[in-house]
């Protein structure tokens, strides 16, 4: 206790930015003077081992929404102590506890967080709203894969989150592209998706909401395209060309 506190405060802050989860949490138990430091350093956001969590599936199973491996009383705990420091959190979740449980280590990032992906949840429009509106900085956002985001939700999150340059949510419900449906309400979106999620055996796509395309490539930042696996046909380009994203395109087809 005492050689933790003979320190000087700016030499510990340093030296706990390298600090493991483990480690900051020995560091909390040795003294207050340890306490406020790991305090501290996790509240900056600067620690590797805290920015990223994963709290992952119990199981795969195919197209379907996943249960979170982890207690929620275990992911409650880690929001107490690390989320002030996370910065991209990856979750499953299927049960009533164990998005309650997310939804509080979201809230704990104080903002902070800059990408989300719930892709393998089963959490609902109204929850991934009221997660989205705790993230005013997020820069990617992967709503449920398996699960349907309604069109409101999708607009509000929009508002909720300006900065968002990447985003997706289900194609469940839904027989149009990502560029068709919502992309035109994310300004600093960096691509379009016009590939509806069809898989390779299913006849190519013919997008036919052209009026939401032309909003899309007019409102966003994007520079780069994926049509892959559509029908490619003239009224399409005609509507490309002559907006902002016909002038800066720089990539088309398949992203990497």
């Amino acid at each position: 206790m005492g050689v933790v506190a003979s320190v000087p405060e700016d030499a510990l802050d340093k030296a706990a930015c390298w600090l493991k989860r483990d480690d900051l949490l020995r560091l909390r138990e040795l003294s207050p003077h340890g306490r406020d430091t790991a305090r501290r350093a996790i509240a900056r956001k600067a620690i590797p081992h805290v920015q990223i969590f994963n709290f992952q599936s119990v199981q795969f199973v195919p197209r379907q929404a996943r249960a979170m491996r982890a207690p929620p009383r275990a992911v409650e705990a880690m929001a107490k102590v690390f989320g002030a420091g996370c910065v991209h959190l990856y979750a499953s979740g299927t049960s009533a506890p164990s998005l309650a449980a997310l939804y509080d280590f979201v809230r704990s990032t104080n903002g902070g967080l800059r990408e989300l992906d719930l892709g393998p949840s089963g959490i609902s429009s109204d929850l991934l709203l009221v997660m989205c509106r705790h993230c005013p900085n997020l820069i990617k956002l992967h709503g449920p894969r398996y699960v349907h985001t309604s069109d409101e939700a999708i607009v509000a999150i929009a508002a909720a989150c300006p900065r968002l340059e990447v985003v997706s949510f289900s194609d469940v419900v839904t027989d149009v592209s990502p560029a068709e449906r919502y992309e035109r309400h994310f300004p600093r979106l960096k691509y379009l998706d016009i590939h509806d999620g069809r898989s390779d055996n299913d006849p190519p796509y013919r997008p036919t909401q052209l009026e939401n395309i032309v909003a899309a490539a007019r409102s966003t930042s994007a520079t780069e395209m994926d049509m892959e696996g559509c029908h490619i046909f003239p009224d399409l380009i005609n509507a490309i060309v002559g907006t902002p994203l016909g002038d800066r395109l720089t990539s088309l087809s398949e992203r990497e």
